[in-house]
């Protein structure tokens, strides 16, 4: 019996005929000029191989036993030379060819690949792809027909999908926000110690700012209310001395928020301009105007708007205190890991948005996702535009206004009326206020979104991928024990099986593993493994013809089932064309997982099953979470053994970290920043009509002259008026 399964493990001897024949296939043609390889080094390498094995019959009984001998490591095709891997494909007689067949065709029981052929074809493939320059295993989106081509996974499948070549082109690097470059570089730690120490900076500064504008608003609103206030202060009798005052407080808002300022006159010395150089427009004309009517009283008549100005410079450090706080949530919850973190990350379509989320493997941090913390958000990048187009109309209109129509008014006193209400302090924190909010929420989950840019990238989002261990984890997954037929062992079936599912890389591998009693040490030789369409799998170990799968996988094999089998969750495995046994599987539920799926489906995000365990289908994950069939994506296996073997490129962006790696915080990640960016559209929208509004109704005001009614105190409510719908929304995007 043992030389049997000697002779029928070792191929069949070549002699000299043999190779003239091989050598007839592989013509002058099929290799490329220059190359520095050749057919007779092919055939030598083959030649020796076949040596090694036995050309002969003595020589067959005296070769070594193949399962003693040393696997060959089975290197992905892309990462090898031209010449490696001409060299590997000589030894092809005894490597697995993976493939994904379309139906599942009964085979015969002794069938084996002819050699010649093999190696024929495997040698045109490598100089084809040497003329084409194109990678065998591509990272791309799959297409949504399926393409029936050779999909390659190791023998020792060890949970982490095969590496993907990287982008030739390397996208161009974020653009850091002028407030967040000092960053760059830092570590979570450190980066969380310097954005605590920038809070605690800002904090207080903003008290000190909203105070003095509330100082500032009550000496202004005081003499038209009735308020109390001391003698000296009185416009009618001592105006230099109210001025006075109201310029020092300005002045003393002013040296409070410094660092402020100064950014925005760096840009202006740059020529260009931001949120930060209007607002040092805006105290720089009210300045103006105060010493005006201060030198020459005959050209005021109107206050000037100290309490508008300092409440501008709060809204402004304001918006810098929400930026560092949402760094510091953000690095609060990068904090929860011991160093490894769970990558989420977007694949671009061809317009740039990100349609498709997917999940990697637990790694260290990544550079890239801590460049995107300190991006510039929208917000910042739209005042680049709409900085200089506010100060150029307000400017028009001032001038417009103090030249038209009856009586005088100080065009300084119009422009600075103008400049105040262009800035609402909806629109200067519109970004990071709803990014604060929910940073905030998601830290406490060990979640982290990747900065107001990534929200904006996962506005577009509409599908997840999800893997098995994402719907069903491993220790929900339960496998009795196995139920043996036609003569075989437990002990037989159980390695077949275990060496079959290990080079899927479906999570039934490790869920049969957990649930031996005893681990088998050393997996048998497997070879020529093979996906099918229909719900299984394949490959000959040792030498016996191994088919794993679904009971209709197994039926329409060939492969009669015993009458009385009704199971419906199951592993069924049959050898040598031959039912040898089964396993009974259970599915429990996690509750955060139907939360999860739940809360994805009804924001309109579809979880993609990019799923290898072939028992989980849309119909199961309908009857287990109660959900929608057509709501779930359901790929071809084509698409789902790319789906679940997607890995980091560059051309992918970085989205999200969990540190706490489930289910439910990868869909509160997405969902999340969907919500930020929709919070963030919303506010961008009301800022813009409230300064637009305002500055079109004070310059109507001042054409018709009723100056009485843009008064400070006036345009101070207005300001406050318009900051409470974006509050409500930022907070409003913190809801799950």
């Amino acid at each position: 019996m043992r030389d049997q399964e000697t002779d029928r493990r070792v191929p069949p001897p070549v002699d000299g005929d043999e190779l003239d024949d091989i050598r007839s296939l592989l013509d002058d043609d099929t290799i490329q000029d220059g190359a520095d390889f050749s057919i007779d080094d092919i055939l030598s390498e083959y030649s020796g191989v076949s040596d090694v094995l036995g050309n002969t019959p003595e020589d067959a009984a005296q070769a070594p036993d193949l399962q003693d001998m040393p696997d060959v490591p089975d290197v992905p095709a892309y990462s090898d030379s031209d010449t490696q891997r001409i060299e590997r494909i000589s030894v092809g007689a005894q490597k697995p060819v993976q493939t994904v067949h379309t139906s599942a065709a009964p085979m015969q029981e002794n069938e084996e690949p002819d050699v010649r052929q093999t190696i024929s074809a495997q040698v045109n493939e490598v100089m084809e792809e040497k003329q084409t320059g194109t990678p065998k295993f591509k990272k791309s989106s799959p297409p949504s027909k399926p393409r029936h081509h050779a999909v390659h996974v190791t023998d020792e499948y060890d949970g982490t999908p095969p590496p993907q070549p990287a982008s030739k082109s390397k996208p161009a690097g974020p653009v850091l926000s002028d407030d967040l470059r000092s960053f760059r570089g830092l570590t979570p730690a450190d980066a969380l110690a310097k954005a605590r120490s920038a809070v605690g900076y800002y904090k207080w500064r903003c008290v000190l700012t909203f105070l003095l504008a509330l100082l500032s608003g009550y000496i202004t609103a005081a003499p038209s209310y009735g308020l109390p206030l001391p003698s000296f202060i009185s416009y009618i009798k001592l105006p230099f001395i109210y001025l006075f005052i109201l310029s020092a407080l300005q002045l003393i808002a002013m040296f409070i928020c410094v660092s402020l300022l100064a950014d925005g006159l760096r840009m202006l010395a740059r020529r260009r301009f931001k949120a930060e150089t209007l607002i040092f427009l805006v105290c720089l004309v009210n300045l103006l105007y105060t010493m005006q009517i201060m030198v020459k009283p005959e050209l005021g008549g109107w206050l000037p708007y100290h309490c508008v100005v300092i409440l501008t410079l709060f809204f402004g450090m304001l918006t810098r205190a929400l930026r560092y706080e949402g760094i510091v949530r953000a690095c609060y919850a990068l904090s929860f890991s011991s160093g490894r973190y769970t990558p989420v990350n977007g694949v671009r379509s061809s317009k740039g948005k990100v349609k498709l989320v997917y999940k990697l493997e637990p790694a260290p941090l990544e550079k890239r996702l801590m460049d995107r913390l300190w991006e510039e958000d929208r917000i910042e990048h739209f005042m680049y535009r709409f900085s200089p187009f506010v100060f150029i109309a307000t400017a028009v209109f001032a001038l417009i206004a103090s030249v038209s129509g009856t009586g005088k008014i100080s065009f300084l006193w119009a422009w600075s009326g103008l400049l105040s209400v262009s800035l609402p302090g909806g629109l200067l924190a519109a970004a990071v206020m709803p990014y604060a909010s929910v940073a905030g929420r998601l830290a406490h989950f060990g979640t982290v979104l990747a900065g107001p840019r990534s929200a904006e990238l996962l506005s577009e989002t509409r599908s997840v991928i999800l893997q098995e261990r994402d719907i069903f984890p491993t220790k929900m997954v339960s496998i009795s024990a196995v139920k043996v037929f036609s003569g075989f062992t437990p002990e037989k079936i159980n390695l077949c099986t275990l060496a079959v599912l290990k080079a899927s890389g479906s999570g039934l591998y490790h869920a049969l593993t957990a649930s031996l009693s005893k681990a088998p040490v050393n997996m048998p030789l497997m070879e020529n493994f093979e996906f099918y369409e229909t719900g299984g799998m394949g490959a000959f170990v040792n030498s016996d013809r191994v088919l794993v799968g679904t009971a209709n996988f197994i039926l329409r094999s060939g492969v009669r089932i015993p009458e009385g089998i009704n199971l419906k969750n199951g592993i069924f495995v049959a050898v040598n064309m031959q039912f040898a046994g089964l396993y009974p599987v259970k599915y429990d539920v996690m509750p955060s997982v139907r939360r999860a799926l739940v809360h994805l489906t009804r924001r309109h995000l579809t979880p993609v099953l990019a799923v290898r365990d072939f028992n989980i289908t849309p119909q199961l994950v309908e009857s287990r979470f109660k959900l929608n069939p057509d709501s779930l994506g359901y790929p071809d296996l084509n698409e789902r053994i790319n789906y679940s073997s997607y890995r980091d490129g560059l051309e992918d962006e970085p989205i999200a970290a969990l540190a706490v790696d489930s289910t439910v915080n990868f869909a509160d990640a997405v969902s999340s920043g969907r919500r930020v960016h929709t919070a963030v559209r919303i506010n961008l929208i009301l800022g813009l009509i409230a300064a637009i509004l305002g500055i079109g109704l004070n310059f109507f005001l001042l054409i018709v002259r009723a100056p009485s009614a843009i008064t400070p105190f006036n345009v101070a409510y207005y300001t406050l008026l318009w900051f409470i719908p974006p509050l409500i929304v930022s907070f409003g995007a913190n809801r799950r």
